[in-house]
This record gives structure tokens, sequence and C-alpha cells, in this order.
């Protein structure tokens, strides 16, 4: 196989003719939920940046879609991946590859002639990419200069909750566990339901509220604003499939809830949140990230995903890891100096 048998498109929006061979990759091809056509579009719908997306097809047939962003920042043209620094993982929507461009001396050619149709590039930063979309290796971290910043969480599910819980390594974890959670199910009343994002109980503006709350009053920095709240009402809308909003209650009183996402066989821990103090003592996180994970199994999915960030309390639960990396180049002699800037910056910061 050849770089030049392989067919570039590059659209400036999503047009039907993309549409319909997004939701046809998305059918058979390697993703995660922030991939899917309908996560993007509803993204950038009503958002000012020039999107660009580009397929890779041969014979007609598209085995790659790259969901881009060219941001212009500080006077410097930057190409990275839609939904840099929202999203937990970035990247392609792929089908059988390695099938159509079986080594990297035909992908650095393929790159270049991808790179050829965006003007005055300065830098091109490729961040939150994991080093498998789903079971496949991801093109982008094998075959470019990757630098690992972090780790992902995982489990790949059992067939039963028991057999599971068996299986955690760390005995003395799951003994304080369970002692806990049967102390706390022994003197109260606890619910926990995983319900679809149109609930009428809880909404998800409700959870993204509560956390910036938790957020700002520790001082932590984050992402989350009222674009993303406008994200999540057009989800309720235009995607409500995909979202589930995870409640535990204790006492008929809702004590902790998640933001979480199914997809493709996996759920996704995108965002629990904690509404009530009072029982701290007992972690109602855990308790509810317990039921989470049950669900889950009883759901017949393969994966639980923790998303990003590397805490401690994931690695107890986990049972499989997977490296998050990200790609640092340079375009133009301008973008030179500001690569050696950025370089700098991560090296001391991480």
């Amino acid at each position: 196989m050849e770089s030049k048998d392989i067919f570039i498109k590059v659209y400036n929006n999503i047009d039907n003719e993309l549409k319909n061979e997004w939701l046809n990759l998305e059918k058979k091809g390697e993703l995660h939920v922030f991939q899917k056509y309908n996560f993007i579009k509803n993204f950038i719908e009503n958002k000012k940046g020039n999107f660009v997306f580009v397929t890779m097809s041969l014979d007609k047939k598209v085995f790659c879609i790259l969901p881009l962003h060219i941001d212009e920042k500080y006077g410097f043209r930057i190409l990275q991946w839609i939904g840099n620094k929202e999203f937990d993982y970035c990247g392609a929507i792929t089908n059988d590859f390695y099938e159509y461009i079986p080594n990297e001396k035909v992908f650095k050619k393929l790159w270049e002639k991808i790179l050829s149709h965006f003007n005055r590039l300065d830098l091109i930063f490729l961040n939150n990419q994991l080093e498998k979309i789903r079971y496949d290796r991801n093109p982008f971290v094998f075959y470019l200069k990757n630098k690992i910043f972090s780790k992902v969480y995982l489990i790949n599910l059992f067939s039963s909750y028991e057999k599971y819980i068996n299986e955690i390594s760390n005995k003395k974890f799951l003994n304080e566990f369970n002692r806990t959670k049967n102390k706390l199910t022994k003197e109260n009343s606890v619910q926990f339901q995983n319900l679809d994002i149109n609930n009428g109980i809880l909404e998800v503006e409700d959870i993204i509220r509560q956390k910036i709350n938790f957020l700002e009053n520790r001082k932590i920095k984050h992402q989350l604003n009222r674009n993303l709240l406008e994200f999540f009402s057009k989800v309720k809308t235009n995607d409500p499939n995909s979202l589930k909003i995870g409640i535990l209650r204790i006492n008929n009183e809702i004590i902790a809830a998640n933001i979480g996402f199914v997809f493709n066989q996996s759920f996704y821990y995108y965002m629990p949140v904690i509404f009530s103090e009072k029982f701290s003592k007992f972690s109602p996180g855990k308790i509810l990230l317990s039921c989470l994970i049950e669900w889950s199994i009883n759901n017949k999915l393969e994966i639980f995903d923790f998303g990003l960030g590397d805490e401690n309390y994931k690695k107890y639960w986990c049972n499989d890891t997977v490296n998050l990396s990200r790609y640092l180049n340079f375009k133009s002699f301008k973008g030179f100096f500001a690569y050696l800037l950025i370089r700098i910056y991560i090296f001391f910061k991480y």
C-alpha cells in the first residue's frame, strides 16, 4: 500500500456527505464516546472556530476521520484535535486502519500530505491521546513521537459482580470497603439508580453546578463553564441515549451523583459529585462507584473507564491501565521558538 493510493478529503463543515460517512464509520469503527458524530456536532454548534474534518479513503471506502481545529492564539496557528481542552480523550475515528496504513513510512507520507492542506501552521499539538482506541493501537501515538503524561484506569468487566469483587487484589481495601458498606446499609435506607438523562429527578445541570462549587471552594482549577452547560443541554435533546445520571440516595436524600456515558460496550465514569457531607464517614462516593460498576456488569458492558485523572482511589478498583500522551511539533520558524518554550514548561511542570 502506498500513501498516494489513499484519497484525502478536507471538509470545513459537517455536510450531509460527511455526516453519513461518519455515522457509517461509527457503527463498525474504533472510537470513544467523545468522537461520536452527535458529540462533536453538539460541541461545535454555534461555536466560532476554524474546524476542519479530514477523511481518508481507499476505493471510496472511508477508514479514518480526523476531527481537527486550527486554533489562533497569541499570533500562532495551532493544529489540534477538537475538544483539546474539554474532552477526556481526543483523536481519530478509525476502522481497520493498519490494513490501509501498514507501516510508519506510509503513515508519515500520508500525514505530511494531510498537513499540506493547511496554510501557515506554526504548531501541532495533539493532546489527550490514548495509546489504544478501544482495542486497536492508536496510530497517532504508535507512529508519532508522543510524550506520556498520565495513565487512565480501566476495569475489564467480569461476568458477575461477585467474581469481580473477589478478584480485587488489595484485600485490605476490599475488607474496609465491605465493612463500611455493610454498616451504612444496616443503619440506613440506601438506594441506587442509574437513570436516563431526562429522568425528572436530577438534572445534569445540577450536577455540573455542584461540581463547579466543589472545585471553586477548594480553589481547584477547572474547565467547567457555561459552554459545558449549553453542550449538555444539546445532548439531552439530540443524543439522550448516551448519557446516564447515577444517583445514590441515603434515607431518601440524594447524597452523591455521577454523569456517565454509555457507548460501544463501555461505561465512562465522567463526573462524580457529592451533594451532602452528612454521611462522609461512609465514603458515599465509593458506594456510588461500586453500584455503577455492578450496573455495568449487569448490563453486560465490557469496560468501565475511569476517565481523566490518576487519583489513587481508582487504582484499588481497576485491573488495567492505558497510557495517555500528547504530541507536540512545529511547522514554522516562529513555531520552533514556541515549541522550545512549551517543552521547557512541560519539563518543569511534569
